[in-house]
């Protein structure tokens, strides 16, 4: 099994501590989902510009703009708009409560914590070398945010149907 270099330290004294839940995080990191690995393999044969589009379109879930796109495309996203039996949607009712209950304070402690991931990971590696940092920083954190705010909305609207 192949340990990522940047887990290393950490998986030497997680496996001290619980191996079998250790092992069984790097193996999982191996596993891929075939829809994906074929979606990702079709996408990188494309123009930018058009990966852009369809992956647009996917999570808009517009069927019209995804007509003239593969069967990769759209067998992908098809397979994607309902969650696997596995997940129960409807456990994660109180989670959505609380999170609108303490909107404010999340948003402060996500953005909180992404401040100190981009300045301090490997993440932060790309914004200085491209010197991105100050001009696309903030845009970048402005996303997460809204991608963050958009996910538990998205959860909110099932729970309500």
């Amino acid at each position: 099994m192949k340990i990522p270099t940047d887990y290393l330290s950490g998986y030497g004294i997680a496996h001290t501590i619980e191996p079998d839940m250790a092992f069984k995080y790097i193996a999982h990191m191996h596993i891929g989902g075939l829809q994906a690995d074929q979606l990702i393999e079709y996408l990188n044969s494309l123009r930018p510009e058009q990966v852009v589009r369809f992956i647009e379109a996917g999570i808009d879930q517009n069927e019209s703009a995804l007509r003239d796109a593969s069967a990769v495309v759209r067998g992908f996203f098809q397979e994607m708009a309902n969650a696997p039996d596995r997940v129960d949607v409807f456990s994660f009712a109180s989670g959505i409560r609380m999170l609108h209950r303490n909107s404010r304070l999340i948003l402060g402690a996500f953005v909180g914590r992404i401040l100190i991931e981009v300045v301090s990971t490997n993440i932060s590696k790309s914004f200085f070398i491209t010197s991105r940092f100050c001009d696309q920083g903030v845009r970048r954190l402005r996303q997460n945010n809204c991608h963050m705010v958009e996910i538990y909305l998205t959860r909110r609207s099932r729970e309500n149907r």
